[in-house]
């Protein structure tokens, strides 16, 4: 219904993702 809003989630997802992925490689 409201791409933006699909696309911000996704991007939100995504970044919330690598910084997971990247501090769990830290430890």
């Amino acid at each position: 219904r409201n791409l933006w809003a699909c696309i911000l989630t996704h991007g939100f997802i995504d970044t919330f993702a690598v910084i997971d992925a990247f501090f769990g490689w830290s430890k």
